[in-house]
């Protein structure tokens, strides 16, 4: 009796354990899934700005050529 009460203590302490271990597991994996998408952010982000640093550039560019025949 005393010896399947400590065999059940033991598997409950293991299993709580399983459980501990599979929550930190699920927690580390969630928070860099968190920084990926955080990256993936400032990516498109720096993406954009350089896009639209560079349709400024050859809308100034075209705009200096037109003004340049036109005088």
């Amino acid at each position: 009796m005393l010896w399947e009460r400590a065999v059940l203590w033991e598997r409950a302490v293991l299993w709580e354990r399983a459980v501990l271990w599979e929550r930190a597991v699920l927690w580390v994996w969630a928070v860099l899934w968190e920084q990926a998408v955080l990256w993936e952010r400032a990516v498109l982000w720096v993406w954009a700005v350089l896009w639209e640093q560079a349709a400024l550039w050859v809308w100034a560019r075209v705009w200096r050529q037109t003004e340049c025949k036109g005088a």
